[in-house]
């Protein structure tokens, strides 16, 4: 086993969530996000404006979407529709539910991948967000602070996290959720993706990140690792508890932050 998974276990023992909110708990960081911290973002409402984080896809013939299907049906006084598709890959903003990564046979809070079975998941699965996430978010724009899209296999440092933090004049606060932008969206491919770094886990952990969002899939590809391939991933929703948004569009959001100098602002995931 490389020195580098050795240090990457030292780590991922180092921001465990086991038991920190009991036995039973299946939310993991949200848990950071008090009642409080949902009003503390409804304030950050002035102007009323809405932007969308989600990535426009289309079902047919759309590079890295599996299984995508929408047909339309009719009937007597109308239509309906039915679409389905693979959540999974670099075209569709989706969530990744605590479920998604095992290690060693576990998935967060040291439940069994056993609880994952082919009719759906026992065990950490998106429909215990049922109520949605709501509370403040925050944009950390490393493509502005570098004055350029990052490049794929690039990797984000917890040093560029807290470069924007000062630049943008953010202040952490418990129960963030967190989106970093590297505008990579015109790198849609399967051939690298730039992504945080696992120096970046540990930052998380400090500031009590409720929730990390990106507009690649997280984690570099391809992965430098070895056994601890992804560990954005692995760590993150295994061993932390943080649930994920991969292919988010933040293009918008930036230049809406941008527009108004600010980078803090009310986020519902519903």
């Amino acid at each position: 086993m490389p020195d580098r998974d050795l240090d990457l276990s030292d780590l991922a023992q180092g921001v465990s969530n086991w038991g920190r909110w009991g036995a039973d708990d299946e939310l993991g960081t949200l848990n950071h996000i008090s009642d409080a911290q949902r009003a503390r973002g409804q304030s950050l409402v002035r102007s009323g404006r809405i932007v969308s984080l989600s990535r426009e896809t289309a079902l047919k013939d759309q590079p890295g979407l599996g299984d995508g299907r929408h047909e339309v049906s009719f009937w007597q006084h109308g239509s309906e529709d039915y679409v389905g598709l693979t959540f999974h890959g670099f075209a569709v903003t989706h969530l990744d539910a605590l479920c998604h990564f095992f290690h060693e046979g576990k998935m967060y809070n040291g439940f069994s991948s056993d609880d994952v079975k082919p009719d759906g998941a026992r065990r950490g699965s998106s429909d215990k967000l049922g109520n949605g996430i709501a509370g403040r978010g925050v944009l950390f724009d490393i493509a502005a602070l570098k004055g350029r899209a990052c490049e794929p296999g690039e990797s984000i440092s917890a040093a560029d996290l807290q470069a924007v933090a000062e630049r943008q004049h953010l202040a952490m606060e418990p129960g963030d959720i967190v989106w970093v932008r590297t505008g990579c969206v015109r790198y849609l491919n399967t051939e690298g993706r730039a992504g945080l770094g696992p120096d970046c886990l540990p930052w998380l952990h400090q500031n009590r990140v409720a929730l990390l969002g990106t507009d690649g899939a997280a984690d570099v590809f391809p992965t430098p690792y070895d056994e601890w391939a992804y560990p954005i991933h692995r760590i993150g929703l295994v061993f932390m508890g943080l649930h994920l948004v991969d292919n988010a569009d933040l293009d918008p959001l930036a230049q809406a932050c941008e527009e108004q100098n600010r980078w803090e602002f009310f986020c519902s995931i519903a």
